[in-house]
């Protein structure tokens, strides 16, 4: 994947970057945090994204795992990294940020994904959220939705976390 700042007058490059490894990657969604720093989501394959030892998760899980990205607008630089998913096949497709800069996922898995904490709204589902702070650290929240199996039924095609915290989602399918 690959990922630039333009000017506001689309003229001039201000920096650009490639985000992933050394096998397939796709960048799906980006999105600001109030300190105009980009969060960027998608999908790889490959196990050797950048992380550090205060990832949510550091390491590729295998199948396809999805991915979260904290870049400096500045320069491009990656501020935080972290893989999302488990051994099955996940990929965030939207990224959402709040007035606090936690960080939401929207996205896709064909396994039984994190409920956290277990108390929150619990289904099984090939649809998944997935909250972080903003470090992209801690998991605040996760789960699944769904019809009750876990093929993928429903595409992701937009999201969006209000001012208030509330959580929209849409998609199409079955």
């Amino acid at each position: 994947a690959v990922a630039f700042k333009l000017n506001s007058n689309l003229t001039s490059l201000m920096w650009s970057t490639y985000i992933g490894g050394s096998d397939d990657d796709a960048g799906y969604s980006v999105q600001l945090n109030n300190q105009e720093q980009a969060l960027i989501c998608g999908g790889t394959i490959s196990n050797d994204l950048f992380t550090n030892n205060s990832s949510v998760n550091q390491n590729y899980s295998g199948n396809v795992d999805g991915f979260v990205q904290k870049h400096n607008t500045i320069n491009g630089n990656i501020l935080a990294s972290s893989y999302i998913g488990d051994s099955g096949f996940n990929q965030c497709y939207f990224v959402q940020v709040d007035i606090d800069n936690n960080v939401y996922l929207y996205g896709l898995t064909n396994s039984t994904y994190n409920i956290y904490p277990t108390s929150v709204y619990n289904s099984v589902g090939s649809q998944f959220i997935h909250k972080l702070d903003s470090n992209l650290s801690t998991t605040l929240v996760s789960t699944s939705f769904g019809n009750g199996n876990l093929s993928r039924n429903i595409t992701p095609s937009a999201f969006l976390v209000s001012d208030c915290g509330l959580i929209y989602i849409s998609g199409w399918g079955g």
